[in-house]
């Protein structure tokens, strides 16, 4: 509240900076508005921490997490499903079978990413081990023509907040996901959508020379 109602150039020469009008620009640059609009928005997004996905190590600048808010109409995404009461090499077998079989699924809406969706709905533990729905599948514009052995699963409309990165496919996204729960949403203003008890990832499919490319998670807000 006391940033809200601080004039912007106090702001910026508390920052550091020698003119309200670099402020301006090199905010602009971060978060892609000027400090005005931001403050209008009313939304405080923080900077995210960096993180190697594979070994939690700080990144590099270029790989540091990217974090926006998104409005997604309904999601209707055709794939594989299992649920990880048997540990999660179920989880690598839906993908096995998605990667597979992904030519076969028609309508594709965007063909640059895969989904793996965390369905909690009927979450538990047994034996310390978190128990909940897995998918992976494409997004379709409408689940028609279902290939065999297929199910189609829908996502409601709603709002995200998203948060980009790059790092390969195969790594798991633990520590990313830890840090945006434990860490990022509690300096938020987001608030988590409780009703949506969910999250996803969009996998892309186009690497660069490292075997790395675009992944964003996705979490349901109010």
């Amino acid at each position: 509240m006391y940033l809200q109602q601080k004039p912007l150039t106090d702001i910026a020469l508390c920052s550091g900076y020698d003119t309200q009008r670099s402020f301006s620009r090199s905010f602009k640059s971060m978060f892609r508005c000027t400090p005005s609009f931001y403050r209008k928005r009313n939304d405080f997004l923080p900077l995210q921490m960096k993180y190697d996905v594979r070994n939690r190590r700080e990144l590099r600048g270029d790989k540091m997490l990217d974090v926006k808010m998104a409005e997604e109409d309904k999601l209707y995404l055709v794939g594989y499903d299992g649920r990880t009461e048997k540990g999660f090499k179920v989880i690598g077998k839906c993908w096995k079978l998605l990667h597979k079989n992904k030519d076969k699924i028609g309508n594709r809406t965007d063909q640059r990413f895969l989904i793996g969706v965390n369905d909690y709905s009927q979450f538990k533990f047994e034996h310390t081990s978190p128990v909940f729905h897995y998918i992976a599948a494409a997004q379709v514009s409408l689940p028609e023509r279902i290939p065999k052995n297929m199910k189609s699963f829908e996502l409601p409309s709603g709002r995200y907040a998203v948060f980009t990165l790059r790092g390969k496919n195969e790594d798991s996204l633990e520590p990313v996901v830890d840090y945006i729960y434990r860490q990022w949403f509690p300096y938020s203003t987001c608030r988590l959508n409780e009703h949506s008890r969910y999250d996803f990832a969009k996998y892309g499919e186009e690497t660069d020379e490292k075997g790395e490319s675009e992944i964003q998670f996705w979490v349901p807000v109010l």
